[in-house]
């Protein structure tokens, strides 16, 4: 099966513009649109390849196949900016949360952040709705329907190295998924520069422009391997290098409690969790 590596670089094509990249550009011609269009038909019906992988129970090379199945017919720019809006709006519900646990609540800008998110949110929908029927959807579907998929391993190390709640024992990632409100269903996951309790810890709050420097180095719209490594774990629960089963890789709180403590003293040999040495076993009990 063709390496995850050599999909992954063709994710994004630097200085894509087009964000439906199925249809291509506004001058393809009725024939061109056609066969397209068959394409994606034929693409919702599973492989008898995908009906066997599902048989077995090998999640993992089922994921990978749906993968691999997209890249090899799809720019994945609007996978990108479809993720991006997920950090914008759980950015903007944690600013919400910030100014409600302060000492003063400035209604007039959870009135604006209210506004927001609900732009947001629709801007989120309009990128699912380009995702192609098909193993894409399925493989998307089925990694979602579990509701802590955000505590996949690479996404709560990549919480706790960008200074994020899950580099400490509060647990307020852990918790996100049942403090979440439906109004607010599609902000659950990591810490971002808003988040209340990331700025007590710092103990200073962002400038504007330092908030907008790190959203810029962490976009997933960039062609780099931290955007791959992010995307391939938020979409399809897959990790390079791993064939475990995407769901065994879901962190419980005894786990991500050890991947606070390693990067308190990282080993930074390998890009995964062997790479980090544990310094001590905590547990924490969820309220």
């Amino acid at each position: 099966m063709a390496s995850l590596i050599d999909f992954a670089r063709r994710w994004i094509c630097p200085g894509q513009q087009n964000y439906w990249p199925l249809f291509g550009s506004s001058q393809m011609n009725c024939s061109q649109r056609r066969r397209e269009e068959l394409k994606l038909h034929s693409a919702r019906d599973k492989t008898d390849m995908e009906i066997q992988l599902e048989a077995s129970g090998d999640i993992n090379s089922l994921q990978r196949y749906r993968a691999i199945g997209f890249f090899a017919s799809y720019n994945g720019t609007y996978l990108a900016i479809f993720l991006d809006m997920e950090e914008e709006l759980r950015g903007i519900a944690q600013r919400e949360e910030a100014i409600r646990d302060g000492d003063t609540v400035d209604e007039e800008e959870l009135a604006d952040l209210n506004k927001r998110y609900w732009c947001v949110d629709r801007t989120r929908w309009h990128c699912r709705t380009c995702f192609a029927e098909g193993p894409l959807t399925r493989g998307f579907e089925l990694w979602r329907s579990h509701p802590r998929w955000y505590l996949h391993q690479i996404l709560v190390e990549d919480c706790a190295g960008r200074g994020g709640c899950c580099g400490r024992d509060c647990g307020c990632c852990f918790r996100r998924h049942t403090r979440t409100t439906a109004a607010r269903k599609h902000s659950v996951g990591h810490c971002t520069t808003e988040c209340g309790c990331c700025t007590r810890a710092r103990g200073f709050t962002l400038s504007e422009k330092t908030k907008e420097v790190y959203m810029e180095q962490f976009g997933l719209t960039q062609n780099t391997h931290y955007s791959h490594r992010i995307a391939l774990a938020s979409i399809w629960g897959l990790a390079l290098g791993n064939e475990a089963d995407p769901f065994s890789l879901i962190q419980e709180m005894e786990w991500r409690l050890q991947i606070a403590n390693a990067v308190r003293c990282p080993n930074l040999d390998s890009a995964g969790s062997e790479g980090y040495t544990l310094t001590q076993q905590e547990t924490y009990n969820i309220d």
